[in-house]
């Protein structure tokens, strides 16, 4: 639900929160629906904490996100 919040700090917590949960759980699909976004916070936050996770994404197969 803070996905779609007002607040931008909720909505940020949330991508960050969300980007993670799919990382650890291999769920390349639903990060690539977050990277679709029109939010442009959520979308800069998403990325961002892609970056920051790079290595947890190496150990696995991601290979739709390697892609974008």
């Amino acid at each position: 639900n803070d996905i779609e919040s007002k607040s931008a700090l909720d909505r940020e917590y949330a991508a960050i929160s969300l980007t993670i949960y799919y990382i650890d759980e291999g769920d390349q699909d639903s990060i690539l629906k977050l990277l679709k976004s029109d939010d442009k916070l959520i979308l800069k936050t998403v990325k961002k904490t892609l970056s920051q996770r790079k290595d947890d994404i190496k150990g696995k197969k991601f290979a739709k996100l390697k892609k974008n």
